[in-house]
């Protein structure tokens, strides 16, 4: 492009909004996947903005992603599966116990499986 985009107004208003909002949520102490929420919404808007010649560069451009910890979940002990089985009350209930403890596949998506 022609301009310098950080001399183009537009580019500064948004900058200094993309500062106070990022330091607003990280003064809130908020969860780290809403911080990367917020980001990466914020980065789709900019983008838009660019493709659409609203601003002449995203001001998010350079602002890097936070990191989200990994969260590693408990698994079930012996003791839990044993209890599981012997809830079921069909071979079906029992078919789909075994499922979810075989495959780690998420209780909430298996009924799209059937």
């Amino acid at each position: 492009m022609g301009c310098d985009a950080r001399r183009h107004p537009a580019y500064r208003r948004y900058a200094v909004c993309a500062a106070y909002l990022f330091g607003s949520l990280q003064d809130r102490n908020l969860a780290d996947y809403t911080i990367n929420g917020v980001v990466r919404a914020t980065k789709t808007f900019f983008n838009f903005c660019v493709r659409e010649d609203l601003l002449p560069e995203s001001p998010m451009k350079k602002v890097s992603m936070p990191k989200i910890a990994q969260r590693i979940l408990p698994s079930l002990t012996t003791d839990d599966a044993t209890k599981l089985l012997k809830a079921c009350e069909t071979e079906r209930d029992e078919a789909i116990v075994f499922f979810l403890l075989d495959t780690g596949v998420r209780a909430t998506e298996t009924p799209n499986i059937w």
